[in-house]
């Protein structure tokens, strides 16, 4: 019976060890950072910076295999063990452009799991927006 105990408790996740990732903006001078907590997941996959109101894709890197990281708009993570972040757009090397003020910004950040007897994925979305004063006010998209 126990078995059968400890699989019903790894097939129904419970609702607080549900994956997900938590973010925080802040700017600093010119550069705005990106602190991405990963919760009940293993690491990251994805971050896509892209103006809200266009779908413009302003910046995006791929972090295979990173845990939780700081990005910093515009930089591209250094390498972690073996494993290296890539910029996929713009093109490799490319700046992007500057965030702009009083905008409305999304940030998708796409992280993986483990499933029952597999690894999945899955994202989460972010809206922020640039005030003036530098101030950087962020919430979780539902």
């Amino acid at each position: 019976m126990a078995t059968v105990g400890a699989l019903f408790i790894m097939i129904l996740r419970p609702i607080w060890a549900q994956p997900g990732v938590a973010l925080s903006i802040k700017s600093k001078g010119d550069t705005v950072e990106f602190s991405i907590a990963l919760k009940n997941a293993k690491w990251l996959d994805e971050f896509i910076v892209s103006d809200k109101n266009s779908k413009e894709t302003l910046w995006a890197i791929r972090l295979s295999y990173y845990p939780d990281t700081v990005v910093q708009y515009g930089q591209v993570p250094p390498p972690l063990r073996s494993i290296s972040a890539v910029q996929t757009v713009p093109a490799t090397g490319l700046p992007p452009v500057r965030l702009p003020i009083g905008k409305e910004i999304l940030v998708q950040v796409g992280y993986m799991y483990d499933e029952l007897f597999d690894e999945s994925g899955s994202q989460e979305l972010f809206t922020f927006v640039i005030e003036p004063t530098g101030h950087i006010n962020c919430w979780k998209v539902k």
